[in-house]
């Protein structure tokens, strides 16, 4: 029996869930705090989703249930709606029971202890599986990332445009919300916290502060994401001069940088080591 979680928003007021990416991609279903289930059988599994209950006008966690009552979080699909979906059972959460044992192994994002996941570990081993099975992308998927791409760029452009006035002064916080707009009209939002580091700020590896001004003679650090509406993301990084133009040093350094990346892309084709890119990179800056 493989057993697979969503997982549960940390904080609901302060971050937005995201399924898991395990789970997601065996559903395709983005609903909080739901397990898949996969019963063997000769020939394949029997697959059973099991999700929260809503609760609609009339019944009393309406009002007094912030995570799952209409009144908290806007209408919500029932059973019978992901049932018609998604093409297989689909049952309450709670009423969902499993026993741990060597034949039950558990992956995704466990939440509180609940009665279904008492006693259950996360698998290793079935995480590894499924983490290899998503390395091969279909067609449709492979459409997906390259929309996001492609949406990614279109944002850069946009934030490229926005410099002037960050320069004048609103700074770094200005191209960040420009590029998290951006996100937010074409996909879920940013893959990832936005990272805008102007001058000092550009050399941390994750400045995702991203409030201080942004100089018109220093470099300006931009590294940014767009997830589409899949969960599919992008992940591009870029480095301007605020002023349009590179000073001689700036332009030395950023050459031996894209040198550097253009050998590791050389790397990148079926047969070479997944680290064979780094390597690559390396010996061109040493």
């Amino acid at each position: 029996m493989l057993v697979i979680a969503s997982g549960v928003a940390p904080v609901r007021n302060d971050y937005e869930f995201r399924p898991n990416s395990d789970f997601y991609w065996l559903t395709g279903a983005a609903v909080e705090d739901a397990v898949i289930v996969l019963t063997p059988y000769p020939g394949g599994h029997e697959a059973i989703l099991y999700v929260p209950k809503p609760y609609y006008p009339g019944h009393p966690k309406f009002f007094s249930d912030s995570a799952h009552g209409e009144l908290w979080v806007g209408a919500a699909p029932g059973f019978l709606d992901w049932t018609q979906a998604l093409d297989i059972p689909v049952k309450d959460v709670a009423e969902l029971e499993l026993n741990a044992g060597t034949n039950t192994l558990v992956a995704g994002t466990m939440g509180p202890e609940r009665q279904w996941n008492r006693g259950l570990a996360i698998s290793a081993q079935l995480q590894r599986t499924l983490s290899e099975l998503r390395l091969v992308k279909d067609t449709w998927e492979l459409g997906q990332m390259r929309s996001a791409v492609a949406h990614t760029v279109d944002g850069l452009t946009a934030v490229a445009k926005e410099i002037p006035t960050a320069i004048n002064e609103l700074g770094e916080r200005w191209l960040q919300g420009t590029f998290d707009r951006f996100a937010r009209s074409y996909g879920n939002g940013p893959g990832y916290r936005t990272i805008v580091g102007s001058g000092k700020h550009a050399p941390t590896l994750h400045w995702t502060r991203c409030d201080g001004p942004v100089l018109e003679r220093e470099l300006l650090l931009l590294d940014m994401g767009v997830e589409g509406n899949s969960f599919y993301t992008a992940d591009v990084t870029r480095t301007l001069p605020a002023s349009g133009t590179f000073s001689e040093v700036q332009l030395r350094v950023h050459d031996l940088v894209e040198k550097a990346h253009r050998a590791g892309l050389a790397q990148v084709r079926p047969g070479n080591f997944f680290s064979d890119f780094h390597h690559a990179a390396m010996q061109v800056i040493a």
